[in-house]
């Protein structure tokens, strides 16, 4: 059996302005203790000029019982090895960072598969858990002091195959898809934005560009399932002239008792 209570009911969201591009993440969690849902980090600033930020599957969690009834349990953090690796990031072109990061996240991934997923039968898709057969997806954007500008999403699919035991997955390499960095783009919980493209946010100043997307964040947690899977403090980073800065980030969760 696998259970996949780490999952991140999340949004995020990247919006470029005159004055740097900008990435803000809500802070919904499903998983652990109720009283912490809206505690999760899904943002990192990756190295001097980059950001970075995960959906999907921020942990994964493995039980698994062989015929001999031992019960085996694991875990795997992909939000704690993303902010890992964020601290880690070699300097080169952006190109070469996102596959650095890329192999290094697949590598760890690979090792938790092998020891407790690849070829365990699972009684329905994991990808009706995820809402994509893809286990998380890693959003990379960099600013060079030149000015020039790089947006890709990283992806870390998976094959689902039925067997007369139920569902078999394999894991897939990492799939790089390339974005528009003067676009806004939206991450996660797509559904949930409400953007309308006859009113261009404000993002003329700092300010303006703060203020814009805490309201987003507040229009898009708005109602029925929205409300349920957006909440908690937004943070927000920024990549300018200087480099990559935190506008705004939540206190770190506090310790256990």
């Amino acid at each position: 059996m696998i259970s996949l209570p780490g999952l991140a009911w999340t949004l995020i969201l990247f919006l470029p302005a005159p004055h740097g591009l900008w990435v803000a993440a809500d802070s919904r969690f499903d998983g652990g203790d109720a009283a912490r849902k809206d505690e999760a980090r899904k943002i990192f600033l990756c190295g001097k000029r980059a950001i970075c930020a995960i959906s999907g599957a921020l942990i994964l969690n493995a039980k698994t019982q062989d015929a001999a009834g031992t019960v085996r349990e694991g875990s795997f953090a992909l939000a704690g090895m993303v902010e890992k690796l964020s601290g880690e990031l070699p300097e080169a072109s952006a190109d070469e960072q996102i596959a650095w990061l890329s192999r290094q996240i697949h590598a760890g991934l690979e090792l938790f598969w092998k020891e407790h997923i690849a070829g365990r039968p699972l009684g329905q898709p994991m990808s009706a858990s995820l809402g994509a057969p893809s286990v998380c997806t890693v959003l990379f954007v960099k600013r060079e002091a030149t000015g020039e500008a790089a947006l890709a999403q990283v992806q870390f699919p998976f094959r689902e195959i039925r067997t007369p035991d139920g569902w078999l997955h394999e894991l897939q390499a990492p799939v790089v898809r390339p974005a528009d960095p003067q676009r806004p783009l939206a991450q996660g919980a797509t559904t949930c934005p409400r953007i309308d493209p006859t009113e261009p946010p404000l993002v003329d100043t700092r300010e303006q560009t703060a203020a814009t997307l805490k309201q987003l964040f507040a229009r898009a947690g708005e109602g029925g399932y929205c409300e349920s899977v957006i909440g908690g403090p937004a943070d927000i980073a920024v990549i300018d002239a200087q480099g990559a800065a935190w506008i705004e980030r939540k206190a770190p969760p506090a310790a256990p008792k």
